[in-house]
């Protein structure tokens, strides 16, 4: 899933949120449990955008992609898309 904001610029800033990929957090980690952590995941926001609000309130991008320019100088006013983590991998 990704959020876009329709900017009055011809620029676009296309943020990709970083995560952490799924792994076992137990002392002997193992493939299974690997794997667990990443079945746990798929149910709640962090391993999937089913539970996402179909528009993100403008109170949740902050920094760098708030559209207030006194927040943000730079790209208030760009276009913004916006691709939350959500796959158990990283990038």
């Amino acid at each position: 899933g990704y959020y876009v904001r329709k900017g009055i610029s011809e620029q676009m800033l296309v943020f990709l949120e970083g995560g952490g990929w799924c792994y076992d957090q137990s002392c002997s980690p193992t493939d299974e449990g690997t794997l667990a952590d990443c079945q746990r995941r798929s149910y709640k926001n962090l391993g999937s955008s089913k539970s996402w609000e179909k528009i993100l309130p403008e109170h949740k991008l902050t920094g760098m992609l708030s559209a207030d320019p006194k927040a943000n100088p730079v790209f208030h006013n760009w276009t913004l898309v916006y691709v939350p983590y959500c796959d158990g991998t990283s990038f």
